[in-house]
């Protein structure tokens, strides 16, 4: 349940009634002993402003009367007091219960939280992009009319986050998030998209987890509606099944390093199957490693739903091989799998700041880098340079906007015919977070992706709208 939901506003209330209820207890309370002559010594009644010369008809009353009529008004104000707390801790509860399901190995300590959210979205491009609802490559032009208008609830999602029993210093956990699109997001249909699926054990000093989960490297994003936030367009990084272990450094209290190390699947199916997509590509025997140091320092701000230092900075690669399987007549061909990396975030103001990402490498359609794309025609793999920045500033804390760009680059000698060879984007948005359950966007972009002859290059204005609800 997010905070601004009907039952946390109305205990909100409760607690402000309540607050008010025992200051005027406690004015009350010190009037009537002074009344009777046992105040605290020194003590003074509060002054409260009556607005007014006349006293009231009451303040001429005996002591004793005053002293009896104070005592009954002090019982029932408490006899209030305890109802309302009553109906408070019933709140709370109601909240806990709503907050948590009962599993099936409760006794073992587990417990699981399910959230959510449904999206709405409102998409016009003046040219078709390969995938409406998740823009990535505009197509290429065929001279014809080709603008598209298009409303999905594919962004919508599911989620389940489990807290389990403690094993040492380590607490177990896990995540399950779903998109409602179909299992590879190419297809652009409804179905079942596994975002997240992993369990973990963690502590402040560490972090082991297995199961899906985004990528080691560079593994920011810039704040878009578009779903693919610039993936194959600079913003190097998806995500596959791993094992992965972090180890958290912490040489002040404003300062963390962190090193990251994963194996990773070097053939994920989530965005298109890469293992048909180009021929029979498969793994060479192998997993990919992936890894990463950052260093962040300053104080932790909420950011995109979690907390993280104000500023950080990271440098990350992998390495990895794939193969493309030749038939009777072609022999195998084996490609290198490499990436270098780097990442920053700096948060100049409360308000203000920028982040980005740089990569360079080499077979990384799988990360969706080099426009998607492993390999060309004659089975080598493609080198890629790319990148994206930011720049956001806070109106309001509910309030925000994002504007940015990117661009994915691969080295023309090595494409071939109809390869992609230059995608880059141009990006702007206004998002408000009407309550912490509510959230409206719009979003301007503007796509160019460039092809190799004979196909010719194409570009869209990209218009999209947003409303979505979260529980």
């Amino acid at each position: 349940m997010e905070y601004g939901s009907p039952q946390l506003r109305d205990i909100q209330q409760r607690l402000e009634r309540l607050e008010v209820q025992n200051a005027d207890l406690a004015f009350q309370n010190q009037k009537l002993r002074n009344s009777l002559g046992i105040g605290a010594p020194g003590e003074r009644l509060p002054q409260k402003t009556w607005g007014s010369d006349v006293m009231p008809a009451s303040a001429a009353e005996s002591p004793a009367g005053s002293a009896q009529g104070q005592a009954a008004e002090i019982a029932a104000g408490m006899l209030e007091l305890k109802t309302g707390m009553e109906k408070l801790g019933a709140g709370v509860q109601q909240l806990g219960d709503n907050l948590t399901v009962t599993t099936a190995y409760k006794d073992y300590g587990f417990k699981l939280a399910l959230f959510g959210a449904l999206s709405g979205e409102m998409i016009f491009a003046d040219a078709r992009p390969l995938i409406p609802t998740a823009v990535t490559v505009i197509s290429p032009d065929f001279g014809r009319n080709t603008q598209i208008a298009e409303i999905s609830a594919r962004s919508s999602y599911l989620g389940a986050a489990a807290v389990g029993p403690s094993f040492g210093n380590l607490q177990s956990g896990g995540l399950i998030l779903a998109y409602f699109y179909s299992s590879t997001i190419i297809d652009d249909a409804y179905g079942f998209f596994i975002a997240r699926a992993y369990g973990e054990l963690k502590n402040e000093c560490g972090r082991f987890s297995v199961g899906v989960d985004g990528d080691v490297i560079n593994p920011l994003n810039p704040e878009m509606i578009v779903f693919t936030v610039g993936n194959g367009a600079g913003n190097l990084g998806f995500l596959r099944a791993q094992f992965r272990i972090e180890q958290y450094f912490h040489p002040s209290n404003e300062s963390q390093v962190t090193a990251q190390f994963a194996l990773t699947d070097p053939i994920p199916t989530n965005y298109e199957n890469f293992s048909l997509k180009e021929g029979l590509t498969e793994s060479n025997g192998w997993p990919n490693l992936e890894g990463r140091l950052a260093l962040g320092v300053g104080p932790m701000v909420p950011r995109g739903g979690v907390c993280v230092r104000a500023h950080e900075v990271g440098v990350s690669g992998l390495v990895g091989q794939l193969r493309r399987t030749g038939d009777l007549l072609t022999p195998n061909a084996v490609a290198d799998v490499w990436a270098v990396g780097a990442d920053g975030r700096v948060a100049v103001t409360d308000r203000l700041g920028v982040k980005g990402e740089f990569y360079h490498g080499q077979t990384v359609g799988t990360y969706l880098g080099a426009i998607v794309q492993n390999f060309n025609a004659n089975r080598q793999g493609i080198c890629s340079t790319g990148g994206w920045g930011e720049i956001y500033y806070y109106w309001t804390p509910c309030l925000h906007s994002h504007f940015g760009c990117g661009i994915d680059d691969p080295l023309d000698s090595d494409l071939t015919a109809r390869q992609a060879r230059r995608n880059q984007f141009y990006f702007g948005n206004i998002l408000w977070d009407v309550t912490k359950s509510l959230d409206v966007g719009f979003e301007v972009s503007h796509w160019d992706t460039a092809y190799m002859p004979p196909l010719e290059d194409n570009s869209a204005m990209v218009y999209n709208t947003r409303v979505r609800i979260k529980f």
